[in-house]
């Protein structure tokens, strides 16, 4: 990624976990408000962003509103990016179009998450 979303500087076990080389798996575990959610988003631009229209992805969350917090941290992400101008949430669908193609769903249910396989 360029540069982060103002506010939004990784901290330093973010900054190493964004580091992690894509042949690695990664944990992300802790209690609550260490900062795994705001990773978790970060990740997911910066794959979007390396991937383009290879990255399809879907992220679920068991409550809506720990799915609608990750939607608007990433969509400030996305808006920090010059590269994502004209990326677009589509909010009947659920799901972030960005402009070099890449797709994230934001299902609030596995059948909905089901009603995309082709």
């Amino acid at each position: 990624m360029t540069a982060p979303a103002e506010g939004c500087q990784p901290l330093p076990w973010q900054g190493a976990a964004l580091s992690v080389p894509d042949a690695m798996d990664l944990v992300l575990v802790g209690g609550r408000g260490g900062g795994k959610s705001t990773l978790l988003s970060m990740l997911i631009v910066r794959d979007a962003m390396r991937f383009g229209k290879g990255y399809i992805a879907a992220l679920v969350r068991r409550d809506l509103a720990g799915l609608l917090k990750l939607q608007s941290e990433i969509q400030q992400l996305i808006d920090a990016q010059p590269e994502l101008k004209g990326t677009k949430y589509l909010a009947s669908k659920k799901e972030f179009r960005f402009s070099n193609g890449a797709t994230l769903f934001l299902p609030v249910s596995y059948t909905h998450l089901r009603a995309h396989e082709t």
